[in-house]
């Protein structure tokens, strides 16, 4: 491993879409889309960082890490506030689940982001528009 193979500018970013897309679709609305947004935020940081797949899914890892424990401290509080916090010894395997889930995917969602970087760059012959 390179220390030019983390790039921190798309993990930020993809940590604060996915940090956002938890607020709206949690909190907000009610619904948990927290999967989905993962896997949409690894495909982001996947897509920003290089062609090279492991560059890929060594960045959404990343992500996928500090964003999970994020968004875990997030939904801690959130249950807190709701009147929950008695109970949150209960949700820690649920809590540990989610984080593990939200690894992967935003792993594979960085795979997902390096080959679709890859496929737009292929030069291909234009067509006639006849």
């Amino acid at each position: 491993m390179n220390k030019n193979d983390i790039q921190w500018k798309p993990v930020i970013i993809g940590i604060i879409v996915a940090l956002a897309f938890f607020i709206v679709s949690s909190m907000v609305s009610g619904l948990n889309t927290i999967l989905v947004v993962f896997l949409l935020a690894g495909i982001i940081v996947g897509f920003m960082t290089s062609t090279n797949y492991m560059k890929g899914v060594l960045n959404g890892t990343l992500m996928g890490v500090i964003g999970g424990i994020l968004t875990i401290i997030l939904l801690s509080v959130y249950l807190t506030m709701q009147g929950a916090g008695a109970y949150l010894s209960i949700y820690i395997n649920t809590f540990l689940i989610y984080l593990v889930i939200q690894i992967i995917l935003a792993a594979i969602g960085g795979a997902i982001g390096s080959a679709i970087k890859a496929e737009s760059l292929i030069k291909r012959p234009e067509e006639d528009l006849e």
